[in-house]
C-alpha cells in the first residue's frame, strides 16, 4: 500500500460533527465520486476502483464522548496479478466496526478515558469524525497483499520443489514434551 502522508486532505473525507449524532443515532450512507475513486487508487497502487460505497449507522456512547460506527462498505477493485501484472478485478464486501473519541488530552478525564484505551479509539479532532477516512483506511485492509491470478500455478511449481512450510514453534513444543520425560 502506498500513503501520501504529505497530503493534507483525506482522498475520502466525510467529516460529520458530534452533535449531529442524536440519541437514537443517525444513519450515514458514503458514495465515492470518480475522482475520489482515482485518488484512493493511487493511494493504494490499484489499477482501479469501479465503485467504493458504505452504509453506517453511528450511535453515541459514553455520555457522547465516544461514538459507535457500525456497518458495510462495498468496492469493487482491479488489482495487479503479483505473477503477470494482468489486471485482476475483485469485489470486497465487509463489515465496519470503529470507535470515535476525542483524545485524552483534548478530552481530560473522563468517561472516554475509563471505558477503553486511546489505541481504540479513531480520533475524532474538534468533534468531527471522518467517517470517508474510516472507509478508506477498512477498503486498504482489506484488499488482497499478494493478488494472483487463479490458473497461474503456484511458486513452487516455477522452481521445481514444493516450499516446506514448518511451524516455528514446533521446536519449542518438541523441547517442552522432551522436558517432561
Amino acid at each position: 500500500m502506498k500513503n501520501k502522508s504529505s497530503q493534507s486532505e483525506p482522498e475520502l473525507s466525510r467529516p460529520l460533527r458530534a452533535e449531529k449524532v442524536s440519541a437514537n443515532g443517525v444513519e450515514e450512507k458514503i458514495v465515492a465520486s470518480e475522482n475520489e475513486r482515482q485518488a484512493l487508487a493511487a493511494r493504494f497502487d490499484l489499477i482501479a476502483i469501479g465503485a467504493l460505497e458504505a452504509k453506517l449507522h453511528i450511535v453515541p456512547k459514553q455520555a457522547g464522548t465516544v461514538f459507535e460506527v457500525m456497518g458495510t462498505f462495498k468496492a469493487d477493485v482491479t488489482q495487479r496479478c503479483v505473477a503477470t501484472l494482468e489486471p485482476l478485478a475483485a469485489h470486497i464486501e465487509q463489515p465496519i466496526k470503529a470507535n470515535f473519541g476525542a483524545s485524552f488530552a483534548e478530552a481530560g478525564s473522563g468517561a472516554a478515558e475509563q471505558a477503553m484505551s486511546e489505541d481504540d479509539l479513531e480520533p475524532m479532532i474538534n468533534g468531527v469524525m471522518d467517517l470517508g477516512e474510516l472507509v478508506a483506511q477498512n477498503l486498504g485492509l482489506a484488499l488482497d497483499p499478494y493478488p494472483r491470478k487463479p490458473d497461474i500455478p503456484p511458486v513452487e511449481a516455477e522452481f521445481g520443489e514444493p516450499i516446506v512450510k514448518t511451524n516455528p514453534f514446533a521446536k519449542l513444543v518438541s523441547l517442552k514434551d522432551r522436558k517432561k520425560e
